[in-house]
């Protein structure tokens, strides 16, 4: 039979009563709780970003690798920065002479990439230094030659025109013949090879009379991306033929002044914004919806902070990015040009570039194991449109790291393709990174709003008419301010003032 321990066989010391006990634990809790609120800091309203991996500076390959390191090395810039201007400018170059074939699918070596990053952080210096050939080229060669064929355009075009006059007043029998006979001469292409805060209607105005090959660059995304193209009025617009664009496809524009179809056009694109715009632009439904963002490879890099000493280092000497700025002159100046459409000046028909069968296999892996983390638990599930993007994103960028290093090459090789599946996996990291802040809460994004508010006033003691009278603008109803004040109040910021009824404390 068990031994059952009664409470005489407990020393008489330890014998207490049991509500002596209970107080005890309470006083001890509450010294505890009161202990722990006086070194708790108040809940942030946004969470923190984790650090970003760092960019894998190596996989550019040769002709980028080394140039990239020498302007992080100089300008202090964030490495997926120079990543993305590197990678940008080499797919301006080589979008027009290539496109990537995967069984039957034509994969354009056009690419689009998002850089968000505050003022001050440099974001503009690495698309400077990478895009410096192109910018001459385009100043130096191609404005110089417009200005002289135009000269010549206007003198053969107001010929043209005096004989068809002509011809129209004299109306001789076979005046169809004749007609048929005098052909109009062709205005030179707008030498335009970047543009960086077009209307969508200006740029497909450009494609019609310029070249076929272009890039949209700008260190200030919000000219383009908050500006005319993306009011209320013409986002859906601009969206379908950004879209269009990075798939390759014919755009096809028709106004009572204005009618022409656009094939063989090809666009590369490094737009750089705010956070705050970023913010906005992420969480607006349509863009979402439309699936724009996913042809985007976004990078968001820390703040720069102190970037230390000042370095002297002269870049137009640096070997690897003048280098570089060569290969971008031989490309653009290769002969015979651009490939086109036979009786076009401005159509391309950019050749195929496949894959090895040793690249194939890699490719295939990496796309596998995307695809399979993509369900209800996977992995990549918080970026599943961008996620199921990520391996022709891939392919994209294999051609041209390939291209860019040998424009004759037919194939795609392993080791190329490994390259840019590393990119491209960085990129997917980056996605899951930034998934949690890029679709920030909008009640928290305004009491964020609020709080400043109330910080910059300093008020002590506050109501919800205090807010709705002076607050963000977003904030004018009780409703509102009243929401607002409980985010507060769950997040520590403020407290109920006992003696006033639907009055607040600020405690921060």
């Amino acid at each position: 039979m068990p031994h059952i321990l009664s409470t005489n066989s407990i020393p008489i010391e330890e014998k207490q009563p049991a509500f002596s006990n209970a107080q005890k634990q309470a006083e001890a809790l509450e010294a505890k709780y009161a202990e722990k609120q006086k070194s708790t800091e108040p809940l942030p309203l946004q969470r923190e970003i984790p650090p970003p991996e760092p960019f894998p500076i190596w996989a550019l390959g040769r002709f980028m690798d080394k140039a990239a390191q020498s302007i992080i090395h100089s300008s202090k810039v964030a490495d997926s920065i120079c990543g993305s201007s590197f990678l940008s400018t080499a797919s301006l170059c080589v979008q027009g002479h290539r496109d990537v074939v995967i069984d039957g699918r034509i994969h354009p070596l056009s690419e689009f990439f998002l850089t968000v990053a505050t003022s001050g952080d440099r974001k503009s210096t690495a698309d400077k230094q990478a895009l410096k050939s192109i910018h001459a080229y385009q100043r130096e060669v191609l404005e110089s030659e417009f200005k002289a064929e135009m000269e010549r355009y206007k003198n053969d075009h107001e010929a043209w025109t005096a004989k068809r006059k002509k011809l129209l007043r004299i109306c001789p029998d076979n005046i169809n013949e004749e007609l048929a006979a005098l052909i109009e001469p062709k205005r030179p292409l707008e030498p335009i090879v970047i543009c960086d805060e077009p209307t969508i209607e200006g740029l497909q105005r450009l494609y019609y009379l310029g070249r076929p090959s272009l890039g949209l660059f700008s260190d200030e995304g919000a000219r383009f991306i908050g500006g005319y193209s993306m009011n209320k009025e013409n986002l859906l617009k601009t969206i379908a033929v950004l879209s269009k664009l990075w798939d390759g496809d014919v755009i096809t524009r028709i106004r009572s002044e204005e009618r022409y179809r656009l094939a063989g056009r090809r666009l590369a694109s490094h737009l750089m914004l705010q956070p705050v715009i970023f913010n906005k632009l992420i969480s607006n439904p349509e863009m979402r919806e439309q699936g724009i963002m996913a042809r985007f490879l976004t990078a968001f890099p820390p703040a720069a902070g102190d970037t230390g000493e000042y370095n002297k280092a002269d870049l137009n000497r640096d070997e690897h990015l003048l280098a570089f700025w060569n290969r971008c002159n031989e490309i653009l100046d290769v002969e015979g040009g651009l490939p086109l459409k036979q009786g076009t000046e401005n159509e391309l028909v950019p050749q195929p570039i496949e894959l090895s069968p040793e690249a194939k296999e890699v490719w295939k892996e990496f796309y596998e194991s995307v695809e399979s983390e993509l369900g209800l638990n996977g992995r990549y599930r918080p970026c599943y449109s961008f996620a199921k993007k990520i391996a022709e994103h891939a392919a994209r960028i294999a051609g041209i790291l390939e291209t860019f290093q040998d424009l004759q090459a037919l194939e795609i090789s392993a080791e190329t393709m490994g390259k840019a599946v590393t990119i491209a996996q960085w990129y997917l990291n980056e996605a899951l990174r930034i998934n949690g802040i890029a679709f920030v809460d909008q009640e928290l994004e305004l009491a964020q709003s609020v709080l400043e508010f109330l910080q910059k006033r300093k008020l002590k003691q506050f109501n919800a008419r205090e807010i709705m009278r002076n607050g963000p603008n977003a904030v004018r109803t009780k409703k509102m301010a009243e929401r607002m004040i409980q985010i507060l109040f769950q997040h520590e910021y403020v407290k109920p003032v006992p003696e006033r009824k639907n009055w607040w404390e600020c405690v921060f």
